[in-house]
């Protein structure tokens, strides 16, 4: 399987400096990221290291017929052409994705994904929650928050 990650997710665990769980929580998936989403990543983030030489970057053409970014644009041709499953947060990129048949998933799916498969347990799901949560690095309602946190509580 091969997932394509857009600047939401990217920075979000860039941010808590924890990019390299992106490839726990995929484990042996390919993790691709168009070179828009590095353009968009290397604005927000101050990271010395960058993006880890396990992803890999590709450059595509994009047709911005749609009124969306870049880096949305560029994800989802790659996950067309790569059969790949969409990362995102963003909810206009998710119903376009979704209307062309391609899979979807998020940040938070990601992370929820990563415990059902045993690749990282419930108290690092938990950490990982709150700091997305508190330091607000992704919209999260107050009601889901609290529901996700009863969900990683119960064993």
């Amino acid at each position: 399987m091969k997932v394509v990650i857009n600047t939401t997710t990217l920075s979000v665990f860039g941010r808590l400096k924890k990019i390299d769980l992106l490839r726990r929580l995929v484990g042996s998936s390919e993790i691709l990221i168009p070179k828009q989403v590095v353009q968009e990543y290397s604005l927000i983030i101050d990271d010395k290291d960058g993006i880890p030489n396990s992803f890999r970057v590709l450059e595509v053409a994009i047709d911005e017929k749609s009124n969306l970014g870049s880096g949305e644009n560029a994800c989802i041709e790659i996950a067309k052409e790569e059969k790949a499953v969409f990362v995102t947060d963003d909810l206009r990129a998710r119903r376009i994705a979704s209307s062309e048949g391609i899979k979807i998933t998020g940040t938070l799916g990601l992370i929820l994904a990563g415990v059902e498969s045993g690749r990282i347990t419930r108290e690092e799901e938990r950490e990982i929650l709150k700091e997305i949560y508190a330091r607000k690095l992704l919209y999260i309602s107050r009601s889901l928050y609290k529901e996700l946190l009863r969900k990683t509580s119960s064993i």
